[in-house]
């Protein structure tokens, strides 16, 4: 008889499919059009998300631009922010915690082991240590541009920048942190409120 083969087989066939399904590229609703960059997964940012922020121990403001910077146009800015411990702000440093495609202590899932795949951003690697949600709104686009990331600072890409440019009158950019373990909040890591920036953008 050819049972244990057919079993092989068939066991087989279910990790190929169970790695597939994991490998989605489905994005979690309402986080459509927001910008991964660095790492950052949907997964985490529906987490922060879905708890309401609170003032940081740490203040966490931009450093760039400054309030009611006028912006020109055709030079794409580099925006920046940081968190104070009561002295300077620590901007642009890199002062989140760093991130590993396989968290330390951690082994790769079995299924990504046996057949490898997670698709770049979404549906990645999960997300560990510090990241930033920045958002980007109008009066009447509150959902003007929004990004998520482990970096200090965010440079718009062209795609990115034109929808800013396109917005009239003044742009408010609001800024959240965050700590994760494994796409989940971390114990006493937020979400956290930072202090938003208003700017215009000038032809």
């Amino acid at each position: 008889m050819k049972v244990l083969p057919i079993l092989a087989g068939t066991f087989a066939l279910g990790l190929f499919t169970f790695g597939a399904a994991c490998s989605s590229d489905t994005v979690v609703a309402g986080l459509e059009d927001v910008v991964y960059e660095g790492g950052a997964t949907d997964e985490a940012l529906g987490a922060m998300t879905a708890l309401t922020p609170k003032t940081s121990p740490k203040p966490l403001a931009f450093t760039a631009p400054a309030p009611a910077a006028k912006l020109p146009a055709a030079t794409v800015p580099t925006f920046a922010w940081g968190e104070s411990s009561g002295g300077a702000l620590d901007a642009g440093t890199g002062s989140h915690a760093p991130l590993d495609l396989v968290p330390r202590g951690h082994a790769k899932p079995w299924h990504l082991e046996l057949f490898g795949g997670g698709a770049a951003h979404a549906h990645g690697e999960a997300l560990n240590g510090k990241a930033y949600f920045v958002a980007f709104s109008t009066t009447e686009n509150a959902k003007l541009l929004r990004v998520f990331t482990p970096a200090t600072t965010y440079k718009p890409s062209a795609d990115a920048w034109q929808k800013l440019t396109s917005a009239k009158g003044t742009i408010t950019a609001k800024l959240q942190s965050a700590v994760f373990d494994n796409n989940a909040i971390a114990v006493d890591g937020g979400p956290f409120e930072g202090t938003p920036v208003s700017f215009t953008i000038t032809p």
